[in-house]
Parts: C-alpha cells; sequence; structure tokens
C-alpha cells in the first residue's frame, strides 16, 4: 500500500509541474496554514502541498467529522488525501530461534474535505487571516537560530558553501522585493542544516552536477524548506531562480524515485524545525 501512495503523490505533484504550476509556491501569507478542524493541528509535511490553496479557509474535516459535526459532505464533493506515517511492529526470528521485535513506519493515507465542501456543520467562522508578520519576525528566525552559518552579502548569486559552513547572498537591496530576499535566504539556511554539524543530511556535502537527479533532490528539500519558513513567518514564498532548469532538475528527481517528494517534504520539515528551534518527533501531519 506504501508504494501505491508514493505513486499518488508523486502523480499529483508532477502533474502540477506538467502544468506550469510549482504547489509549493503559494501565497500562503493570505491565509492560514492548513489545519484539522476537529484536532486543530496544523497538516505538516507533503500534506502542506497536496491540500489545495483555493479555499480562504484552510480547515478540514474527514467524512467521519463532518457527521460527527452534525453536517456532511456535499453531494458530489471530491475528498483530498492527506498521508501519515504508521508504526507497525514486526517479529522476526534468528537461526538460533530467537525472537526479536521491531517497529517500521508504513505509509498510510485517509480522505478530508475543506469545510467549504460541506454543510450543516456546527463550527465557527474562521476569523479573519492575520496581517503579514512584520519583517523583524523574519529577520528572528536567522538570528535566533543555534550554531547558525556564517551568512555574507557579498556575492552576485545565492548558494550554500558546506565545506566552509558559510552562506553567499548579493546584497539586499539587490532583490526585487523583500519576500524575496527572505525566501532565497531561507532556501541557503535550508541547505545549511545538511551539515554534519547540524542533521548531516546525506548529499549536502557532495557536490552533484546542476540539473542532475542528485541536485534535484536536495533542491527540493530546500525550496520545501524555504516554503515552510516564509509560511512560519507569514510571507511569500518566491524563488528568483523560477525557471524551467530548476522544474525539470525536480521533475526529474521525483519521476525516478515515487518517494523523493514525501522524503524531502519529511527532511524539510525536520530542517525547518531546526532552524526555528521546535524539538518535536517529526511526522508527515497531524490529526
Amino acid at each position: 500500500m506504501s508504494a501505491k501512495i508514493y505513486d499518488i503523490v508523486t502523480e499529483r505533484i508532477i502533474g502540477a509541474l506538467d502544468k506550469g504550476v510549482i504547489p509549493w509556491r503559494q501565497p500562503w501569507h493570505s491565509r492560514s496554514a492548513p489545519t484539522n478542524a476537529v484536532s486543530k493541528n496544523s497538516y505538516r509535511g507533503i500534506n502542506r502541498f497536496l491540500l489545495p490553496f483555493e479555499y480562504d479557509d484552510q480547515r478540514y474535516v474527514s467524512y467521519k467529522q463532518a457527521a460527527d459535526l452534525g453536517g456532511n459532505v456535499k453531494r458530489g464533493e471530491r475528498g483530498h488525501m492527506v498521508v501519515f506515517w504508521k508504526s507497525l511492529a514486526v517479529e522476526r526470528q534468528n537461526a538460533e530461534g530467537e525472537i526479536s521485535e521491531r517497529t517500521i513506519p508504513l505509509l498510510r493515507y485517509y480522505t478530508v474535505f475543506n469545510i467549504a465542501q460541506c454543510e450543516g456543520l456546527r463550527i465557527n467562522t474562521e476569523a479573519a487571516p492575520a496581517p503579514v508578520a512584520t519583517l523583524p519576525a523574519a529577520d528572528a528566525v536567522v538570528s535566533s537560530m543555534t550554531n547558525a552559518p556564517s551568512i555574507q552579502h557579498d556575492q552576485d548569486r545565492a548558494y550554500y558553501v558546506p565545506a566552509s559552513d558559510e552562506i553567499h547572498m548579493p546584497p539586499q537591496h539587490r532583490f526585487e522585493n523583500t519576500t524575496g530576499y527572505y525566501s532565497t535566504l531561507y532556501h541557503e539556511l535550508t541547505h545549511s542544516t545538511g551539515h554534519p554539524s547540524r542533521l548531516n543530511r546525506p548529499g549536502v556535502e557532495t557536490v552533484a552536477p546542476f540539473g542532475s537527479e542528485n541536485y534535484g533532490r536536495e533542491e527540493l528539500v530546500a525550496e520545501f524548506g524555504a516554503a515552510f519558513l516564509c509560511c512560519a513567518v507569514g510571507i511569500d514564498s518566491v524563488h528568483p531562480d523560477n525557471h524551467i532548469a530548476y522544474i525539470q532538475s525536480w521533475r526529474r528527481a521525483i519521476k525516478n524515485d515515487p518517494k523523493a517528494l514525501v522524503v524531502a517534504a519529511s527532511q524539510a520539515q525536520k530542517a525547518a524545525d531546526h532552524i526555528l528551534g521546535v524539538e518535536q518527533e517529526i511526522i508527515l501531519q497531524s490529526s
């Protein structure tokens, strides 16, 4: 079942890329993050990109939750898939007959509906979205990061150097807008979390050719991480290098490995939590 779920997730994201839509680049500042209307928990990881953004109210319920709230899903509405990890205890017997138990993670999914797809729900109207966070809040993400890399504004392009643990950026005034600046900085900051002194993510220290599959994998992590961080402070997720070469490297990595998207989103969520100083188990969603 897990393999099928990976395939469904991959199909949906590739379908969006083929239409010229990059799902993780959305104007999140005008909406709250997608949450479960009953538990109040935010959907995490890849679920941020599986759930649609056209709804003004980003609250979702399962079919049963809609019934428990005294309402129902409107006739003809199609649900949205969200995925989660479930632990499964497995016993193994060795050659000597000794039995050991270990826990393995399995990917599962279920269907949710936006509350706009439902009727008769006993639920409060969501308050108007909070105003866009001030830029000092965006600066605080960087200044409060523990064991942060060196950040220098001394180049004509943005990049991270693992060997010296340095981020190089153009001066802020050279960016077309401030949100583009922070989105780019968060992209490189996410790369830096792969350093051995932090999360030690495979592939960060190894140089991969631009446009290659391995390059695309780490770029997906950085893209997702920047999107999560931008969402956390209420600004747009916009990267200036939005051109076909990047999209094709992502697409190649995604198509050749159905697990690439889910793994990248999970690694990016862990990176964002590390930067924000969030100490908790990294899962794909909470319901």
